[in-house]
């Protein structure tokens, strides 16, 4: 017999305009990004009496550098065949146990220790801010109601 549930959620977020690029979004230019054109989240957890365990997964659409389309000196044929970044995934995975008025959490974000992609750009070769650039961590946290 079946006994917990199930909950899923899946949020997507496609940017039409950049506030700071206007309608050029998906791209590497200059040294700078736009958002990736799409965001998307599914989180899935299954819980049973005091403990639930879920598993996270988030995408972000690949970036395409622009300068690589306009032909400009030193992106047309590179030999890294680099013209912007691929699509990003990142799995996250979290346990979580209450007794009481106690609460654990312990989980792992970056579960495969995924790499961000690889950004041309002059003075760090990275898009913060858009990709993980932390890695994998474990974390732990303590709830206590009164």
């Amino acid at each position: 017999v079946f006994q917990g549930g199930v909950t899923a959620s899946w949020s997507n977020t496609h940017v039409f305009e950049d506030p700071n690029w206007g309608k050029d979004v998906g791209f590497l230019q200059d040294g700078g990004f736009t958002a990736p054109k799409w965001r998307s989240v599914l989180d899935l957890e299954y819980f049973r009496d005091n403990w639930s365990v879920s598993w996270a997964t988030e995408y972000k659409s690949g970036l395409k550098d622009i300068r690589v389309d306009l032909g400009l000196p030193g992106f047309g044929n590179n030999s890294l065949g680099y013209k912007g970044t691929d699509d990003y995934f990142l799995h996250s995975a979290r346990f979580r146990y209450d007794m009481d008025s106690l609460g654990v959490v312990v989980g792992v974000n970056n579960v495969f220790d995924e790499d961000p992609p690889y950004v041309f750009n002059p003075s760090h070769n990275k898009a913060p801010g858009v990709y993980d650039y932390i890695g994998r961590y474990f974390f732990m946290s303590l709830t206590k109601s009164f």
